[in-house]
């Protein structure tokens, strides 16, 4: 019942975690500390519900880099029966709920759902693990403007039985109350050169995204060489999941490592802000081909006549 979940953002350091509060089987709280973890404050208790039978268990924290704090639990709120038995689908025992902070913990948002549906408590027929159990050791993160949540409940059933499966949701990093509608998440880029070994200094450079681009949001300056930007327009391939950077001159002009780069949001792919890019390769400058001396034990050759 004790698990829970740090954050840390500009020397606070935020903790929430799960404990029993009297006769209450669990409650989930919040600490959080202003002096890089020397005191931190008295608990403020994140969840809503007070009935003394229904555990909240499980906690997770996430911070992002707007300083907004994003905790989820799971909750039994929902729970209409005396108690959960598996496997019995049709009976609602728990939802994840979840409850945010714009300003980095000194304030609160209201206490709200953040799955879409009440769970039934899911029948785990592994050997070794107890029959009658509701996920462990969750960890929640952030990527930019997006709180990521994952979670285990038994809304899939199997031959009438209801299963154990992991969902994912994200939360955007806003002041709006937390919602199960999902935000779009970030798009990645990757490329062949990466790593790779040039003879002739390039003045194209390809990269591939892992979500169509929108076009509109790509421009020459996104990508730079050596901190060298693109100077001419760049074009999109491959239902534009391809784009190939161009240089009127080659932005490699000296033995050694080279780096590429695109910045974090520099365009928007998939639906969401493209993540930071960066990556190396080495231009090797091809040694001379040495020109051959004259043996006069070979002589006459006519490229090597003899004096």
């Amino acid at each position: 019942m004790g698990w829970g979940e740090p954050a840390a953002y500009n020397h606070v350091i935020s903790y929430v975690y799960a404990a029993k509060n009297g006769s209450d089987p669990g409650d989930v709280f919040y600490i959080r500390s202003t002096d890089s973890g020397v005191t931190f404050s008295a608990p403020f208790q994140l969840n809503s519900n007070t009935d003394p039978t229904k555990a909240q268990w499980e906690p997770s924290l996430s911070v992002c880099d707007a300083g907004t704090l994003f905790a989820t639990w799971y909750d039994e709120a929902p729970r209409i029966a005396a108690s959960c038995q598996p496997p019995s689908p049709s009976t609602p025992c728990y939802q994840m709920h979840s409850r945010k902070s714009t300003d980095n913990g000194v304030t609160w948002l209201a206490d709200d759902t953040l799955s879409d549906i009440a769970s039934p408590l899911q029948l785990l027929p592994e050997p070794g693990i107890v029959a009658a159990y509701a996920s462990d050791y969750d960890y929640s993160s952030s990527v930019l403007n997006q709180h990521l949540v994952g979670w285990v409940d038994g809304r899939v059933t199997i031959n009438g039985i209801s299963q154990g499966d992991p969902f994912f949701d994200r939360e955007p990093s806003g002041a709006s109350t937390p919602t199960p509608t999902p935000t779009p998440m970030s798009c990645s880029v990757t490329s062949a050169g990466c790593g790779s070994v040039v003879f002739t200094p390039p003045t194209t450079f390809i990269v591939n995204v892992s979500d169509p681009v929108d076009t509109s949001t790509v421009q020459a300056s996104d990508f730079t060489v050596n901190n060298i930007p693109s100077n001419l327009p760049p074009t999109l391939s491959n239902g534009n999941t391809t784009i190939a950077f161009h240089y009127t001159t080659s932005p490699v002009t000296t033995r050694g490592l080279q780096t590429m780069h695109i910045p974090a949001g520099a365009f928007n792919c998939g639906g969401g802000p493209v993540l930071e890019f960066t990556c190396m390769f080495f231009y090797s400058v091809p040694r001379p081909t040495p020109t051959p001396r004259c043996r006069p034990t070979i002589c006459p050759r006519p490229d090597c006549p003899c004096t």
